[in-house]
């Protein structure tokens, strides 16, 4: 799941003109760096990206149906997309 799950969000930016510059992922989130036009803005980027791996991971991973309700290391359960999105700007 992983790894279908990074090759979606790469497919994403690559279908959009961003460019990856890291991608980490773990159980219950995922760690993204997208360099992008001045003209993109980031919420619309993050929900490019939400979007394109919430509709694409039905479709090409079974075992993730049913999984929007997860569980991490110290206990917090989340839904798969809870809203926790932090931006940084230069």
């Amino acid at each position: 799941m992983e790894t279908a799950g990074k090759a979606l969000i790469a497919e994403c930016c690559d279908q959009h003109g961003f460019r990856l510059l890291a991608l980490e992922t773990d159980i219950d989130h995922v760690h993204c760096f997208v360099s992008a036009s001045p003209r993109w803005a980031q919420a619309t980027i993050v929900g490019l990206l939400k979007g394109y791996t919430s509709r694409g991971a039905p479709g090409t991973l079974p075992e993730a149906r049913g999984a929007s309700v997860t569980e991490n290391s110290s206990g917090h359960r989340r839904t798969t997309w809870e809203r926790q999105v932090r931006y940084r700007q230069r």
